[in-house]
């Protein structure tokens, strides 16, 4: 048997023979070159005392290359976009339920913009990109890649990755970290080279936080929130055309300077997308008219909408239907961190006074089509006035009315929202009450998406008695079509019909019942004790369970998207 040195030894001799001519200079092999040049016996004996992992193998080579910052090169970029086989990862991880992604957009979106096609499979042009960097087979580059390490799927493009970039003179290490560590410690702070995370984008209107010079992390401060610009990326000329991006604006200019917008960022070279993430439920065929939202894949949304065949339920039961869910939200508030777990269950009880369309625009929602805005001169907001829908209820039969408005609004402002990270409600100076329906809203400053400001209302008496942070930790007053009646924690969550929605549900309950591992979900799912269930994008799952004789699978392409994403940040 060999002994842990032997082997070693027999690994640096196949590097050796891999990566280098025996007797060539290191500085033809892309690494620095130092007064006196050491032997290659000097080298693994070094090596073998020093009894290297494989991993401090690869960073000891890596760390002899003469760039810190070889992809700060747009060539190296190329090469490696060239490199990638995007539709063998698209057809090994989700067939024919996806494709390859070349927009930032579903191609239903007017925002729709094939930008990225230029990336086409070529590992030719690939090799001539990397030798236009100065590298190739014989002088190889050693990067590392990274993900959490919780996600098979991640895991395996990374497998994919690596091969398509060997063939060409790319050496990957693979950098997985847990989740928490992965986004806090590398993503954040730019700590990484290749990175495999998804984004989301449906209207555009967080596309600036991704892509702005002004959103790379350690600019992020009370007024600046959100800065996910994690690729450190730079481009003024993209920076001017967010600029002259304003939702208010005709349709046919947003679609023109968003595509240009993505022609930017693709030609810059420092994101690919790869496929977009798909939702999946599974559900009885007892249970009809469910929709997956395609924006963050809540399947909730349209719970009001569910019905069950007339057949299926006996004479005066009551109609009920028991979903089946891993993630418990530890709370209903909406105000701690956003969790889209805790917000898909929040839809059943509550809707916002604005709702966004395909082109990023707020509609009226809770209130009327006939709003009045007033600008100034350089059409920065001054106010706007707006009258609430008539017959809009809270679960106790109250009507809504301005009231709720103003005193949710002034509730906010006073806790600077602290919770809240996408949302400033400080440009607010204050709500207006002409009358029981309408209102008006006074701003400080400026900003296009202040509507967000108005996604959840309170009922003032709750405000008034001030208990509301405590009531929302384990409760939610319903305005919605459904209300919550019930919670056992680590085990179910029952809603009632809320017969004073207008949104009126055509099921009587929703019983949402949790536990964190989806085999346990599925055997309960095949059992018949659960009818609609949340599953992941496995193939052999999806045609397992659509194969059922009660059974159907629903997939759909949502706005979260894969991509590999290259950190720009200068290393020393």
């Amino acid at each position: 048997m060999f002994s842990k040195n032997s082997f070693i030894l027999a690994l640096i001799i196949v590097l050796l023979l891999l990566f280098s001519c025996i007797g060539c200079e290191f500085r033809e092999l892309g690494i620095s070159s130092q007064e006196s040049e050491p032997t290659d016996s000097e080298i693994m004996k070094t090596i073998i005392s020093e009894e290297l992992s494989g991993e401090e193998l690869f960073l000891q080579l890596k760390s002899k290359q003469l760039d810190n910052n070889p992809l700060s090169d747009i060539n190296v970029r190329k090469a490696i976009f060239h490199a990638i086989d995007r539709q063998r990862i698209v057809e090994s991880l989700i067939g024919d339920f996806g494709e390859v992604v070349n927009s930032l957009f579903l191609e239903d979106s007017p925002y729709y913009h094939d930008a990225w096609s230029i990336y086409d499979h070529d590992k030719e042009k690939a090799a001539e990109y990397l030798e236009k960097a100065g590298y190739s087979k014989e002088n190889p580059l050693y990067l590392t890649i990274g993900a959490t390490n919780d996600s098979t799927s991640k895991l395996q493009v990374e497998e994919f990755i690596k091969e398509d970039l060997s063939e060409i003179g790319i050496n990957i290490w693979f950098f997985n970290r847990e989740p928490k560590e992965w986004y806090v410690d590398y993503l954040k702070n730019g700590e990484f080279e290749l990175g495999i995370w998804a984004l989301y984008s449906v209207d555009g209107r967080n596309l600036e936080n991704y892509f702005s010079s002004d959103k790379i992390p350690p600019m992020e401060s009370e007024t600046n929130k959100n800065c996910d610009n994690f690729y450190w990326y730079d481009n003024q000329e993209l920076e001017d055309l967010f600029n002259s991006f304003d939702y208010s604006r005709e349709e046919a200019t947003k679609i023109e300077v968003m595509a240009q917008i993505q022609e930017e960022i693709a030609c810059s070279a420092f994101t690919l997308p790869l496929y977009r993430r798909l939702f999946c439920i599974v559900h009885d065929d007892a249970v009809s008219n469910i929709e997956i939202d395609k924006r963050m894949g809540n399947f909730l949304k349209n719970a009001n909408e569910w019905s069950i065949k007339e057949s299926s339920q006996e004479e005066d039961e009551l109609e009920q239907v028991t979903v089946g869910y891993q993630y418990e939200p530890y709370t209903l508030n909406p105000l701690s961190q956003d969790t889209s777990h805790r917000d898909f269950i929040l839809s059943l009880m509550t809707e916002g006074l604005w709702d966004i369309d395909d082109y990023g625009r707020y509609i009226p929602n809770l209130i009327r089509d006939d709003i009045e805005i007033e600008e100034n001169d350089i059409k920065a907001l001054l106010r706007a006035r707006a009258t609430l829908r008539e017959g809009v209820y809270w679960e106790d039969g109250s009507e809504m009315n301005t009231d709720d408005i103003k005193d949710t609004i002034d509730y906010l402002v006073s806790t600077n929202s602290e919770n809240i990270s996408d949302k400033d409600y400080s440009i607010i100076k204050e709500i207006k009450i002409i009358d029981e329906y309408e209102f008006e809203i006074v701003f400080k400053e400026y900003r296009k998406d202040w509507q967000g400001l108005f996604d959840y209302i309170f009922p003032s008496k709750l405000i008034e008695e001030g208990n509301i942070s405590n009531y929302l930790e384990n409760d939610f007053y319903s305005h919605g079509p459904y209300k919550l009646s019930d919670w056992l924690k680590g085990d179910y969550m029952l809603f009632d019909k809320n017969y004073y929605s207008e949104n009126d549900a055509r099921i009587d309950q929703i019983k949402i019942v949790f536990n964190s591992d989806i085999n346990y979900l599925i055997g309960f799912f095949k059992e018949g004790e659960i009818d609609v269930l949340n599953i992941p994008a496995d193939m052999t799952l999806i045609e397992d369970l659509d194969s059922g004789e009660n059974s159907s699978v629903i997939v759909e392409q949502g706005n979260l998207w894969e991509q590999l994403a290259l950190s720009l940040k200068p290393k020393e």
